[in-house]
């Protein structure tokens, strides 16, 4: 299973694609599933091993019965992108999922753990630099975490 740390700027061609970094290369390769976030204006990018999970997790939702469980899968499925990564490492974007993240040229790959997400450039800085470290702490503290 793959974690992804760290972040690369990269820019994306005429075409809506974008050149993996040589670090990611050999963690991200055949096909990769991409969809909208849930919780910002970013993209999320899922390994085959990755996406298997969520669809796991997600087969059992009450999806006839729970109108958020049906909201989740149509945006989270309904919106995702399947693509492979070609031999020059190059991942193509529709533009359906750059307009709904708002990218346009200048775009950040963070790592997420086992996922990464794709930002426009100024969105993502401007996410990173609003944050409140205080907060975060105590909000995740709830889990144990121990850093």
């Amino acid at each position: 299973m793959a974690s992804f740390v760290g972040n690369f700027p990269r820019q994306l061609d005429e075409r809506g694609r974008f050149v993996l970094p040589a670090k990611l290369r050999e963690r991200i390769s055949g096909c990769v599933h991409i969809t909208r976030s849930l919780a910002d204006k970013c993209l999320m990018l899922y390994t085959e091993q990755e996406w298997a999970l969520l669809e796991e997790q997600v087969r059992d939702l009450p999806t006839t019965t729970n109108i958020f469980a049906k909201q989740f899968v149509q945006v989270v499925f309904g919106q995702a992108w399947e693509c492979e990564v070609d031999k020059q490492g190059r991942i193509a974007l529709p533009d359906y999922l750059l307009e709904a993240a708002g990218m346009k040229r200048d775009i950040v790959l963070a790592g997420a753990n086992a996922k990464m997400e794709i930002w426009d450039a100024d969105t993502y800085n401007k996410t990173i630099e609003s944050l409140d470290f205080d907060k975060i702490l105590e909000g995740v503290s709830q889990f144990g975490l121990n850093i």
